[in-house]
């Protein structure tokens, strides 16, 4: 998928010799991570090395104010991609139960900082907000007795709509 990932598990509603309920779908929402910290790092050094050396060559023939903003820019492209690398890390995951539907948003590099999110199967609900304007991203909600939390916002529309379509589907089961 182009814009994120969407992995679902089915498993069948089973019950394990500890009374626990298995999971009757299992879907975990993330960011599309196109780019690893490695390739990161070779891009910035290729940038910088054709960046810096223009710029250097600028310098050499009198234009010495070129290299500050070259360092400017390089120092902008650097943190931009660390802030894009660093949301890679965010996940989603949405456990319905027999009785219970579970979402757990955070990061996988901070497990300590995840929020759990419990609502009752029976009274779990599913909003689609359409988009404010034409062609705006719209909203996913799910949740129960006016408690509600947003659901892949890292999604495009179509993935969006597509989640809403397999949560309505799960949930009705």
């Amino acid at each position: 998928m182009s814009a994120a990932q969407l992995d679902t598990d089915d498993a069948d509603a089973k019950t394990t010799s500890a009374g626990a309920a298995q999971p009757l779908a299992c879907i975990v929402i993330a960011p599309n991570a196109s780019l690893s910290w490695r390739q990161a790092v070779w891009f910035m050094l290729g940038i910088s090395a054709i960046s810096l050396g223009i710029g250097m060559a600028f310098a050499v023939l009198g234009f010495w104010v070129i290299l500050p903003f070259a360092g400017l820019e390089l120092a902008a492209l650097g943190a931009g991609l660390y802030v894009s690398l660093r949301n890679n890390a965010a996940r989603e995951v949405v456990t319905v139960t027999q009785d219970r539907v579970c979402v757990e948003t955070g990061r996988v590099d901070q497990p300590e900082r995840r929020v759990r999110h419990e609502f009752h199967r029976a009274w779990a609900r599913l909003e689609v907000e359409p988009g404010r304007t034409t062609g705006g991203a719209g909203r996913l909600r799910l949740g129960a007795s006016g408690r509600f939390i947003e659901l892949g916002a890292c999604l495009s529309e179509q993935q969006r709509l597509g989640l809403a379509q397999r949560l309505t589907k799960v949930l009705a089961q």
